[in-house]
């Protein structure tokens, strides 16, 4: 909840500047590695892709689409970058650095509004990362265990895997 707070008021997600934000009455170094420490901590990503999913499931019908997109994340000038690897460049085509996405969304049809469910990026160059074969059901089964058979699940050819 510290890390929220601080994002929403530094309008950053730089550590260093929600360490700024708490105003504690103790070293910033010590508050940020605390904040890094939480970060880092097992299961944290699932409990919040679990929670994201949880909040938006009621706007998940029988009828509404869930459209999986695998896609790329393509950071041009991306160097130094935690675990940042080759990818296919969808947009501008070829490869540049960046990380794979597989992004799940509601949306109804001839609806206008999108609401986002989840969509996790991943590097082929992470320690422990298998393979886009496990990535792309995962973020499926993520949303299915939610909503349950609620919606229709729908991919372009690119999405196979899921």
């Amino acid at each position: 909840m510290e890390a929220l707070c601080g994002i929403a008021v530094r309008k950053s997600v730089r550590l260093s500047e929600i360490t700024r934000s708490l105003h504690e009455k103790i070293a910033l170094i010590k508050t940020e590695n605390r904040l890094s420490r939480q970060a880092a901590r097992p299961g944290l990503c699932e409990a919040l892709t679990r929670f994201v999913i949880e909040q938006s499931a009621h706007r998940v019908r029988d009828d509404t689409l869930l459209v999986i997109d695998p896609s790329d994340l393509a950071k041009k000038h991306g160097r130094k970058m935690e675990h940042i690897a080759r990818v296919r460049d969808g947009s501008r085509g070829g490869c540049a650095n960046g990380y794979w996405l597989c992004q799940v969304v509601a949306v109804e049809c001839g609806g206008r509004e999108i609401t986002p469910l989840v969509g996790p990026l991943w590097s082929q160059a992470a320690p422990g990362h298998l393979s886009e074969n496990d990535e792309a059901p995962a973020c499926v089964r993520a949303v299915a265990d939610v909503v349950g058979s609620k919606g229709i699940w729908v991919t372009d050819r690119g999405g196979g895997t899921a």
